[in-house]
C-alpha cells in the first residue's frame, strides 16, 4: 500500500471500525475508482474486527502485575535516591575529618602549653636555689 489517499482511506474505516460504526459502504461511494480494491480491504477489516474481541485479564494475573510494576517503582526510586546518599555520606565524612583534624590540633597546642609551662617551672625551681651574681652599680 503506497498510495497515501488508499492508507488515509483505509485509516479512516479501520477508526470508524474502532468506533462501533461500520461506514464501509458511504466510503466505497466516495471512491468508486478504488471499489474493487476498498471492499476487499474493507471485508478483512471486518472480519478480523469480528475476530478479535477484548479480552478482560484474570484478576489475579492483573494483581500480579500491578505489585510488580510497583516494586519496580519503588526500586526506581531507590536508585535515584542513592547517589545523593553517597554524596551525603562523603559530605560527613569531610566534616568529620575536618572537627576531627581542628579538636587534635587545639589538643595539641595545649599539650605543648603544658610541656612549656612546666618547663618553665622547672627552670625557675632550679634558678630559685642558685644563686644570682651581684652586679655591682
Amino acid at each position: 500500500m503506497n498510495d497515501p489517499q488508499l492508507t488515509e482511506i483505509v485509516h479512516q474505516h479501520a477508526e470508524a471500525l474502532k468506533d462501533e460504526r461500520d461506514i464501509g459502504e458511504e466510503l466505497l461511494a466516495a471512491h468508486p475508482e478504488r471499489r474493487s480494491a476498498l471492499a476487499d480491504l474493507f471485508d478483512i477489516a471486518g472480519r478480523v474486527k469480528a475476530a478479535m474481541e477484548p479480552i478482560r485479564p484474570r484478576e489475579n494475573f492483573a494483581a500480579q502485575l500491578r505489585r510488580q510494576l510497583l516494586h519496580e517503582a519503588r526500586l526506581l526510586k531507590q536508585q535515584r535516591r542513592q547517589p545523593w546518599v553517597w554524596f551525603a555520606l562523603g559530605m560527613g565524612s569531610m566534616v568529620y575529618l575536618f572537627s576531627l583534624f581542628a579538636v587534635s590540633m587545639r589538643f595539641a597546642w595545649w599539650l605543648f602549653c603544658l610541656v612549656g609551662l612546666v618547663a618553665s617551672w622547672r627552670k625557675r625551681a632550679g634558678m630559685a636555689g642558685a644563686r644570682q651574681p651581684v652586679r655591682n652599680r
